[in-house]
């Protein structure tokens, strides 16, 4: 017989090791249906087991199964963490009867095994919790004992997500209360017969617990609250949200009784109130609400007032607003200048975290809404309270939210709009800030409060330009800071942009222009080195532009400045900055439209050099601007110049501006042909020899001819 080849080795080693892989898988399908039965079978046994023992609980008299019960209670609670929820919902109710029949010695050791079923996915496993500690408040012999421990589960099941647990625990509750006022009814028989009246404040959408309930919690809350907040910083997310919700329960069950715990409650809830799950938050919220609404103001104020003068936090913030949004407005009125005070103290206002500035608003329009018109007689503290936070909000919503708080501000106090509550209370405000301006940094509040008053202030602003004037002429001196100085120019700058509607709202700025030019402007326009120097001259000729524009600048006013403004111009012309030369340049025009035919002949003498030299700038916009600078220029010589005196200067012109006829660009050629046309009329001869010398140097001899045949109509 021949030897087998390797491929047919090779085949039934592949048609082995299939038959092979194939009973494996016959062999686990097996293994996991017989498995799968067994579970099944071991599932049903739990479960006949846990009816059986509820049925022995309820069928054996008490005083022989209360010998035995005990024993049931270990296995019991290991069938609490089967994987099938059936399993666990009949262990539940199997613990439930067995305790309630027998002894209750256990209950210690099993309400942790029960707690943590109300973190359960299967809502039926939490009701049945629920239902069993119902039961144990209502039918176990020694539940006197374990109230401390059996209420906060009822209580927990009260803010379930489940409406049907809710109800089912709503209504065990008001039973388990109703029970023990009849079981106590001597000891409440005087409050029974005179049933106090709900508190006006009470919340609006729920209903307010009976007499037992509320004395139940009163008398245990002692034990359970330090508890319930060492949860509420339980590392685990899920336990501080329970904590959170039963914290509400427990407190509108407590009522006004809270406030023996009210040091501790407060710790608490600035802790909770800044935790990362949302949930936990809000009913930290609600409950602090809770708070404001029962307890007296004279007694949460005094302790909140400590914590925020030594060390304020967001959290402390977070909680006075919801305090306050609970409270009742008559008994809030007494503390409303204190609770001002802090808020507009300079620790609080000028904090610069940005949730501090978002609660410390939201604060401030809580109060306003709690307290409208009684808010009046506090209007100058919230007022400088939010002015304080305007300058360091960089949040557009909380940004929104302050001027939303100064338009709220304004209508409790009957005015229609911001610029009434302006008016009030600006005089104050800059009359302040005069007292320290002289020792202004760039890092200043008071500067940054400044900066927002002016610029916020609108028309109202032209009613008080005698102070504000005075506090620019101070900061923007030459001695103080650059960067100060470079800030506020900023802001003068942009408030002469709409003169109109700020600066001479009244129609008064023009008395005080000349402060600005003298003792502002012109100092500031002088050389210095740095880039915070360039910047500062920058915005100085800015306000010198928008100034001229304003039209506050009169001829007359500018001839008396003109020996010390004329020589800064030409010197601005000169400047580093592109943008400096630009408006410098656009600034002698402006000047010589003014007031050129006013100007001494030395004076206007001097200026042109510097304007031919800006005819050779990199920059094409300032050149551009330069040419229509020397339309104005010519304007005025044509009406004051010596011809015969000057020639000199009138051929140093003329050429200077004819070797640029023949520039790069179109533009400015045609821009210098235009200007040459004007100047023609100076001196008509004179510029028709120059051109005839340098036009055989021009590549473009178009406006060379066009410009002789002008000066020939001149002649």
């Amino acid at each position: 017989m021949a030897a087998p080849t390797v491929e047919v080795v090779e085949d039934d080693l592949s048609e082995v090791s299939a038959k092979l892989s194939l009973l494996l898988n016959r062999l686990r399908d097996v293994d996991r249906v017989k498995r799968r039965k067994a579970l099944e079978e071991i599932r049903n046994v739990r479960l006949k087991s846990c009816k059986c023992a509820s049925d022995l609980s309820q069928v054996i008299p008490a005083q022989h199964f209360h010998m035995c019960s005990e024993n049931f209670v270990p296995a019991l609670l290991k069938t609490l963490s089967h994987q099938h929820s059936k399993v666990r919902i009949v262990a539940i109710q199997a613990i439930g009867d067995v305790i309630n029949h027998g002894s209750s010695k256990c209950v210690e050791d099993v309400v942790p095994h029960l707690a943590q079923r109300y973190f359960d996915q299967t809502p039926q496993v939490r009701l049945a919790v629920t239902q069993v500690i119902g039961m144990w408040l209502l039918e176990l012999p020694d539940r006197y004992s374990y109230f401390c421990k059996l209420l906060p589960l009822l209580l927990t099941s009260i803010t379930d997500d489940v409406p049907k647990i809710q109800q089912t625990a709503d209504e065990l509750w008001s039973k388990v209360g109703f029970q023990y006022e009849k079981e106590n009814d001597q000891d409440f028989k005087d409050r029974l017969d005179f049933v106090t009246q709900q508190p006006p404040h009470y919340p609006c959408d729920v209903v307010r617990p009976n007499l037992g309930c509320r004395e139940l919690v009163y008398r245990h809350m002692s034990r359970i609250l330090p508890a319930l907040l060492r949860d509420l910083t339980d590392w685990v997310a899920a336990t501080r949200v329970k904590a959170a919700a039963l914290l509400y329960v427990l407190l509108l069950n407590a009522e006004d009784r809270m406030t023996q715990h009210l040091e501790s409650l407060l710790r608490g809830l600035y802790s909770a109130c800044g935790d990362e799950e949302t949930s936990v938050v809000n009913h930290v919220m609600k409950s602090a609400r809770l708070v404001g609404c029962f307890v007296p103001a004279d007694a949460w104020w005094h302790l909140m007032m400590a914590d925020l003068e030594s060390i304020p936090t967001a959290n402390h913030v977070m909680t006075l607003t919801a305090i306050v949004e609970g409270c009742n407005r008559s008994s809030l009125r007494p503390h409303l200048p204190a609770i001002a005070d802090v808020l507009a103290a300079d620790d609080v206002c000028r904090m610069q975290e940005v949730r501090f500035q978002q609660h410390l608003v939201s604060c401030i329009r809580t109060v306003l809404n709690v307290s409208k018109d009684d808010c009046s007689s506090i209007s100058a503290q919230l007022f400088n309270a939010i002015l304080s936070l305007l300058p360091l909000i960089e949040n557009e919503s909380s940004n929104k939210q302050a001027h939303e708080a100064m338009l709220e501000l304004a209508k409790v106090q009957g005015f229609t709009d911001q610029w009434h509550l302006m008016e009030l209370h600006m005089p104050d405000v800059l009359n302040n800030l005069h007292e320290t301006c002289n020792g202004w940094s760039s890092i200043s509040h008071e500067a940054k409060v400044f900066t927002t008053l002016v610029t916020e202030s609108g028309p109202v602003i032209g009613k008080h330009l005698n102070v504000v004037i005075s506090i620019f002429e101070i900061t923007l001196s030459k001695e103080k800071e650059a960067e100060l100085r470079l800030k506020l120019f900023y802001t003068l700058a942009e408030l002469m942009v709409n003169a109109k509607y700020t600066l001479d709202s009244e129609g008064m700025f023009a008395k005080y222009a000349s402060k600005l030019l003298n003792s502002v402007i012109v100092p500031n326009c002088s050389w210095q080195a740095g880039r915070t120097a360039a910047a500062i001259r920058t915005t100085a000729v800015s306000c010198l532009w928008v100034l001229f524009q304003s039209g506050a600048v009169t001829p007359q006013l500018y001839l008396r400045h003109a020996d010390a403004l004329l020589p800064q111009l030409t010197s601005l012309l000169e400047d580093d900055s592109r943008t400096t030369r630009l408006l410098a340049s656009r600034v002698v025009k402006q000047t010589l439209n003014l007031c050129g035919d006013a100007l001494q002949m030395d004076a206007l003498l001097g200026i042109y050099p510097t304007l031919l030299k800006r005819m050779d700038d990199v920059s094409d916009e300032v050149r551009e601007a330069t040419l229509k600078t020397f339309a104005a220029y010519f304007s005025a010589l044509d009406r004051s110049l010596d011809v015969t005196l000057h020639s000199a200067h009138l051929e140093l012109l003329y050429s200077g501006l004819l070797l640029h006829m023949d520039d790069s660009s179109a533009l400015i050629q045609q821009s210098v042909f235009e200007v040459l046309k004007q100047a023609a009329a100076i001196s008509p001869a004179l510029l028709g020899q120059q051109v005839e010398k340098i036009k055989h140097m021009h590549q473009r001899k178009q406006y060379c001819d066009e410009l002789l045949a002008h000066i020939k109509t001149l002649l």
